[in-house]
């Protein structure tokens, strides 16, 4: 009896063992919802499983007879299996679509559109069947052709499907989906070619049992082809996974076993920087940024690449440069890599300005002092100026005048120091003498009234005596001659001020007067 027991369980493990062992794996189709790939087992008639995080192959249905090409629909897995087009429940794996094409003699790739058709090619009999999902109602969509139509992809942006076809200097044709026309898009030197697939750049590949590999051809054919993998066995119905660029391969010769080949940029091993990575640069100035030894650079400003910025240093300017984020894409061995942007600040500075303390309508010699103090941030390098000449010794933040004179001043921030900067313009003060007035004149018999005064002014002196008043600077404002002893002059025109009279007489008699 265990004799018996131990049969039955090693019974059940080899038919295990066979519905899950490759045996002419034909077409090969990724299931993105469940993160497996989906592999029709041609000459065992069965639909495999293969967990693409694990490696672990199930059996998805025995139910097929012979499948070959998988298309994978919404919830539905569609595989032709001749002379049908099958599709099974991908959660369930029970069959729900059976459509008998009559008159099919190899039915071998297959692919669908936007609107619902899938769409299969006869090997044989060098056709193209269009089934319609919805109904299962099919028509002989292509015929006619001259080679034998083996692998389908459809080609959304062209509305149309493109196939290659069996034999020696195999075409690359399309038939255009809206008149069922077919062209030639071309003539390679390919044999054999038994599968396409496409990435989601649009670029195409194509696995070929002459080559025992598969080439890569731009989206428009007129590059390529580019051989990305070799040493296959018979590569049948391939698939390019999207979301990992894994391109998988079904050999159907001596290997017997499915292959999967990673064709995304590889992860490099370097990871560039920029350098400095905090740079705060000083107006007017230059700096250089720089990253390590690699075997080539292309350096990018705010996203843009820099025309002929291929040195693994670049010179940025505080003036062009700054506010700006830089990067630097690195390659080393051929990988390429971009580097983490950086940001290019810059010191920004108010105007050179002055406070002034003590400063009054009037500053009298020898009584008043005048405070000029240059603003913050400007603390290095000064230097005050009179009438454009530096003064000794005076590179202090304050300068004490109390002279007559046109001032001015440059310096640096203390954080750029060589970032001199000057004033702009120039501060003219005027010292006078303000003690002079009658009480200078005693001999003198000259009075006027009212003082201050605002709109007329009396002045006792003799008639016919010239007069000038003068601003505190000894401009002459208002002249004239006295017509009487006792003559009243217009004072409306004056601003309000401080202004001096002058007796033009052999005495020369001034007199303070103050203008409201």
């Amino acid at each position: 009896m265990r004799k018996l027991f131990t049969l039955f369980i090693l019974f059940i493990a080899a038919n295990t063992f066979a519905q899950t062992a490759y045996n002419s794996p034909e077409s090969i189709e990724f299931d993105y919802t469940n993160n497996r790939w989906l592999i029709s087992n041609r000459a065992a008639g069965t639909i495999l499983a293969r967990s693409s995080a694990t490696g672990v192959v199930t059996l998805f249905t025995a139910a097929p007879t012979a499948p070959y090409g998988l298309e994978i629909v919404g919830n539905t897995a569609y595989v032709c299996d001749n002379p049908r087009i099958k599709g099974y429940d991908l959660t369930s794996g029970a069959e729900v679509f059976n459509v008998n094409i009559s008159g099919a003699s190899f039915l071998n790739g297959l692919t669908h559109d936007d609107n619902g058709n899938l769409y299969a090619t006869d090997f044989s009999a060098k056709k193209i069947y269009r089934v319609k999902i919805a109904t299962q109602q099919y028509t002989t969509f292509v015929t006619g052709l001259a080679k034998s139509p083996n692998g389908i992809v459809f080609d959304q942006p062209n509305n149309r499907c493109v196939f290659v076809n069996w034999g020696t200097n195999a075409p690359i044709m399309a038939v255009n989906l809206t008149d069922s026309t077919t062209s030639t898009l071309l003539s390679t030197t390919l044999s054999n070619c038994d599968g396409i697939t496409r990435d989601a750049a649009g670029n195409y590949f194509v696995s070929s049992w002459g080559l025992q590999g598969v080439s890569e051809f731009n989206s428009t054919f007129t590059s390529g082809p580019t051989t990305v993998v070799t040493g296959l066995s018979n590569p049948a119905d391939i698939f390019y996974n999207t979301v990992t660029d894994t391109l998988g391969v079904p050999n159907a010769g001596n290997g017997n076993n499915t292959t999967y080949h990673y064709l995304g940029t590889p992860d490099c091993a370097h990871n560039p920087t920029v350098m400095p990575d905090n740079l705060i640069m000083c107006p007017n100035t230059t700096d250089t940024l720089w990253t390590e030894v690699y075997d080539s650079y292309k350096w990018y400003k705010d996203g843009i690449l820099i025309p002929n910025a291929t040195n693994q240093y670049y010179v940025v300017s505080a003036n062009n440069d700054g506010g700006s984020l830089f990067k630097v894409e690195a390659t080393l061995n051929n990988c390429a890599e971009m580097s983490p942007e950086v940001l290019i600040d810059g010191w920004v500075f108010l105007p050179v300005f002055v406070i002034t303390e003590g400063l009054q309508d009037t500053l009298c010699a020898g009584e008043d002092t005048l405070l000029l103090i240059i603003g913050q941030p400007y603390t290095e390098n000064i230097q005050w100026t009179k009438g454009g000449i530096p003064l000794p010794n005076e590179t202090n933040d304050t300068l004490v005048i109390t002279t007559s004179g046109v001032y001015s001043v440059s310096g640096a921030p203390a954080t750029c120091p060589d970032y001199n900067q000057s004033l702009g313009l120039e501060l003219s003060y005027t010292f006078v003498n303000c003690a002079v007035g009658l009480d200078e004149n005693p001999s003198s018999n000259i009075s006027i009234y009212p003082n201050p005064a605002t709109n007329f002014i009396t002045i006792n002196a003799p008639a016919n005596t010239p007069y000038t008043i003068s601003d505190l600077v000894g401009r002459a404002m208002l002249s004239g001659r006295l017509a009487y002893a006792n003559s009243v002059v217009d004072i409306n025109a004056l601003p309000s001020g401080m202004y001096i009279l002058t007796l033009n007489d052999k005495n020369r008699a001034s007199i303070k007067l103050i203008k409201n």
